[in-house]
């Protein structure tokens, strides 16, 4: 997975897509990295615009809209990454589909995108092709919410790593983290929260707990090779990652998506919310 080789960013040419174009290039040139620009043209009807005005789109056999989408996208990829040689995808389909397809026939090792697209999808809390790739891609995803965005490119200041010691790709996300921060030469902090409740078994062997996370903390630590300070903090894992990105000024945010992503995972019951809460751009893996 690292260093990055290859880049997916796909491209609805929204403002949000816009505004991560600085973070797209800097990441290229940190990984040295190559560039798949991935467009999908969906064949139906698709809000668009402030007023929500429904755009019907032509059927994928109107060869001619067809060829002025793979332009747009060339004309894009001129402008904002000049000097690259990237791989175009334009297909008709799906947003999800189109990039999975991308990924099945191109690879990737790092999909970059924001949290939302076009129209009605900017209200939600994350846009419904962003939730489907981080549910379906095997590969690491960067995604920012529009409006925090504090460092557009540039080294980051900080790395915060989140943790969840059950996950067992908890190894896996702290090597990259460590990874990343060397890459960037500059400093990591690990953070793991541990959320019990006020009464109950749990909160009579809290310091039993407490010292078992704390003991897999430092063991995660010793077979890694990664030293950097940790946190071990009590609290929902959402508010807590948010004070500790605050707490550091982080420019960016490492957490896992864990293996089991069922709807009922205790991971993916709180990464959207943390990705929606985080003030800085968040690499889950």
């Amino acid at each position: 997975m690292l260093p990055f080789r290859k880049i997916l960013f796909p491209v609805d040419f929204s403002e949000a897509c816009r505004k991560i174009v600085p973070r797209v290039r800097e990441t290229l040139s940190r990984f040295q990295a190559d560039l798949l620009l991935v467009h999908s043209v969906d064949p139906l009807p698709l809000a668009v615009g402030p007023l929500e005005a429904p755009l019907f789109i032509p059927p994928a056999g109107d060869s001619e809209f067809f060829q002025r989408h793979q332009e747009r996208l060339r004309q894009f990829a001129a402008l904002h990454f000049p000097g690259e040689k990237p791989t175009f995808v334009t297909e008709t389909g799906d947003a999800i589909t189109v990039i999975e397809n991308a990924l099945r026939h191109h690879g990737a090792d790092l999909v970059m995108m924001p949290t939302h697209g076009h129209g009605a999808i900017r209200r939600l809390l994350l846009g419904s092709v962003t939730a489907k790739v981080l549910h379906d891609v095997d590969c690491a995803v960067w995604t920012t919410v529009p409006g925090k965005e504090p460092e557009a490119s540039g080294p980051y200041r900080h790395i915060v790593c989140a943790l969840s010691l059950d996950q067992e790709d908890s190894e896996a996300v702290l090597r990259a983290a460590g990874s990343i921060a060397r890459s960037y030469e500059t400093g990591l902090s690990i953070l793991h929260s541990v959320d019990l409740p006020e009464s109950g078994l749990e909160f009579a062997y809290r310091e039993a707990i407490l010292a078992a996370a704390d003991h897999k903390l430092r063991q995660l630590r010793e077979r890694t090779g990664v030293k950097a300070p940790y946190e071990l903090v009590v609290g929902s894992p959402v508010e807590q990652v948010r004070l500790a990105v605050l707490a550091h000024e982080a420019g960016l945010l490492v957490t896992g998506r864990g293996q089991a992503r069922e709807a009922g995972s205790r991971v993916w019951s709180q990464l959207y919310s943390i990705i929606r809460e985080s003030p800085c751009a968040v690499l889950s893996i």
